[in-house]
């Protein structure tokens, strides 16, 4: 028979699809600690929330994603033969280069990881408190999986990553949305986490993301706010090992971004990090860094 913790604890694996991986330690840690990845179930209440609070936002980054990628008509001009290009023709006495042709261009498109930091330091999201930065963070989630609902060419996995435990000396990383977990209303799971393990997070978000996407063009944006830290874990440590991680991942053909709120020492660790402070103004610069970036792959 089971005890009481024992029968909560299969409740909330069987609840959240809980998948144990490996069985991992840190650098000089003497435990045993596991590696648990999370698939929470949808809220539609709470996401109903956010979505309200990024709702006017969404259609401009649609418009942008569409207009950029999927198959496209252009006009190559200044051509030899072809059709008349008439505004060219004021032109004729010094080229003869006054025609143009109709193609099409298919973009190779992006698979595209956001990477959510669900620490303690984060806070928890609450649309009473609209500056928090777990609040903001979760807007950021929602306005990209809103926004590139059934846009072509594109694919989006969110996750975040916190710890779990008794003792909090776990690694936890939630599938909030994507491939396996395709209702976005499960991303109102994000929240209310303990410790933050980088290295280990960006390991398993790794793997998962190549697995459950198919463009090669992949690219995974991840937004913390500190160092990592957690039970005998931290310090330079772990900086070492969260860098090892990320340039692992590159050699695997999964590039970082890292968008670091007030982050500590975060250009030890990633080649590309950007320093987002500003947190009233966090959301737009995310759609603005996405769209920078959607930009550039279609160029």
């Amino acid at each position: 028979a089971l005890d009481s913790q024992e029968s909560r604890n299969l409740f909330s694996a069987e609840d959240q699809r809980l998948t144990y991986g490996d069985v991992w330690e840190s650098e000089g840690s003497t435990l045993q600690r596991k590696d648990i990845v999370a698939h929470p179930k949808p809220d539609c209440k709470v996401y109903a929330d956010y979505f309200k609070m990024v709702k006017n936002e969404i259609a401009r980054m649609r418009n942008v994603f569409k207009l950029r990628l999927g198959t496209r008509t252009f006009r190559d001009t200044e051509r030899k033969n072809g059709r008349l290009h008439r505004r060219r023709l004021a032109r004729c006495q010094s080229t003869d280069r006054l025609f143009y042709r109709k193609s099409e261009k298919t973009d190779k498109g992006l698979a595209l990881c956001l990477l959510l930091d669900e620490s303690g330091s984060m806070g928890t999201p609450s649309i009473r408190t609209p500056r928090r930065k777990a609040t903001i963070t979760i807007q950021i989630a929602v306005l990209l999986a809103e926004a590139l609902k059934k846009v072509p060419g594109i694919e989006l996995e969110i996750y975040s990553y916190s710890s779990f435990g008794y003792n909090s000396e776990g690694s936890l990383l939630k599938y909030l949305y994507g491939k396996q977990n395709p209702n976005p209303q499960s991303i109102a799971a994000y929240g209310d986490g303990g410790e933050n393990y980088d290295h280990k997070a960006i390991e398993t978000s790794v793997e998962l993301f190549k697995k459950n996407t198919t463009n090669k063009n992949r690219l995974m944006i991840m937004v913390s706010d500190g160092a990592p830290a957690g039970v005998e874990y931290g310090g330079h440590s772990a900086i070492l090992a969260t860098k090892r991680a990320a340039d692992e991942a590159e050699r695997k053909g999964v590039p970082i971004i890292h968008v670091a709120i007030e982050a500590y020492r975060a250009e030890e660790m990633f080649k590309n990090s950007l320093k987002f402070t500003d947190l009233s103004d966090l959301t737009n610069q995310m759609r603005r860094l996405v769209t920078k970036i959607v930009k550039r792959v279609s160029e």
